[in-house]
Parts: structure tokens; C-alpha cells; sequence
């Protein structure tokens, strides 16, 4: 009876999700940005052609602590608004120094060919950019069907949704996984 039930919530999940299989791409359309004018000046954020592109300044040296709350976003199908499937809290410079392969490691790792960004941590004080990131089908996680997704990336200093938590950047992203 377990089976069953775990049987007929997938096939109604893929029925609102549309197609399972044969995920080869994922396309940007869109993006936001937010950020605090202490550590960001001329922060930029748009896609073209499907891609990430960025420029900015950064003011002051992101130090040892700095966090980010990952967030993924799904859109079933004849909905206006994203669901959220998953959220998880990164200590950043852990991210960037760790030899674990995480999907959050890959997709910085892919980041690093498209940008000036450097692979460790504290982050220095400086213009960085980045031009035509777009990953490849292999940094899309199998458990992501295709379809309609919001990507959010906040981050901060402290804990998050505390008070002792001083923001330092807010960006979302709308893509297609197809």
C-alpha cells in the first residue's frame, strides 16, 4: 500500500511538473538584485541569451563568516507562484576552501571559468564580474525536473533572521530547466 501511494504522488508530481527525463539545459530569464551600499557600488545582475552576467564592486573585504541562504524555488504548472523545494544555510568560505564535492561547490567551481572571481577566501576588496555563465546539463541534480524555477541567494553576516544578522546581498534568479 506504501508503494502505491509513493507510486501515485510521483506520477501526480510529474503530471503538475511536466517532463521528467531528458532535463539538457537550464536557461536564465530574469534576475534581481538587492544590496547593502557598505559593502556593493554598481552591482549589476542580468541575463542575455539564456546567461549570468554580473559587475561589481565590491567595497570592503568579505571576511571569514560571511553566510548564504540557498534557496531553490519550483513553479507548478498553471500556477502564478514558486513553491519552495529546498533551502540550505552555507558558510561561504567553507564552500570555496572545501575539497568535498558539493552540487553548491560544483556550480562555484563552473562559476570560476566565466569570471575573475578567486577560489579563496577571505574575498578581497575589488571590481569582479562575471560573463556568459551558463552550466552545463551535468550541475543540474537529477532530483530537479524540468520546468519553471526560482533561484535565491542571500547573504549576511551572523545568523539568519536574527538580530544580530547585518545583510549584505539579495540575489533571485528565474530559469527553465528543459
Amino acid at each position: 500500500m506504501k508503494q502505491l501511494c509513493l507510486v501515485l504522488n510521483f506520477m501526480l508530481l510529474t503530471e503538475l511538473v511536466g517532463q521528467v527525463y531528458g532535463v539538457t539545459k537550464i536557461s536564465f530569464l530574469g534576475s534581481r538584485v538587492r544590496y547593502n551600499p557598505k559593502y556593493f557600488s554598481n552591482l549589476t545582475v542580468f541575463t542575455e541569451n539564456s546567461t549570468i552576467n554580473a559587475d561589481f564592486k565590491l567595497l570592503k573585504l568579505l571576511r571569514q563568516g560571511i553566510k548564504a541562504n540557498a534557496e531553490v524555488q519550483l513553479r507548478l504548472k498553471n500556477s502564478k507562484t514558486h513553491q519552495k523545494l529546498f533551502s540550505s544555510v552555507l558558510n561561504v568560505c567553507e564552500l570555496i576552501v572545501s575539497l568535498r564535492s558539493t552540487i553548491f561547490k560544483k556550480w562555484f567551481e563552473s562559476l570560476l571559468k566565466f569570471s575573475n572571481f578567486m577560489p579563496n577566501c577571505p574575498i578581497s576588496a575589488g571590481h569582479y564580474y562575471v560573463h556568459g555563465w551558463e552550466p552545463d546539463a551535468t550541475l543540474i541534480p537529477s532530483y530537479l525536473f524540468a520546468g519553471d524555477y526560482r533561484i535565491k541567494g542571500y547573504c549576511f553576516f551572523g545568523n539568519y533572521k536574527k538580530k544580530n544578522m547585518e545583510f549584505i546581498v539579495e540575489i533571485e534568479v528565474d530559469a527553465v530547466i528543459s
